[in-house]
C-alpha cells in the first residue's frame, strides 16, 4: 500500500457507492467499513485460477 504525504490510511470507493477505509496498524492492513466493522488482510496475491 503506497500512502502519500506520511498519512497511515487511505479511503477506497466502491463500486456500489460505499466506500473502504484502509489503514496500517503494527504492519497489517486493516480494512473498516462504514458501520465500522474491521477486517485484517491476512495474505496478499495468492496464486490462483478459476477452473
Amino acid at each position: 500500500m503506497k500512502l502519500r504525504g506520511g498519512s497511515r490510511s487511505f479511503k477506497q470507493a466502491l463500486v456500489q457507492g460505499g466506500s473502504l477505509d484502509l489503514s496500517l496498524k503494527e504492519g497489517n492492513v486493516i480494512l473498516t467499513d462504514a458501520k465500522v466493522r474491521m477486517s485484517t488482510a491476512v495474505i496478499a496475491d495468492v496464486a490462483a485460477s478459476n477452473g
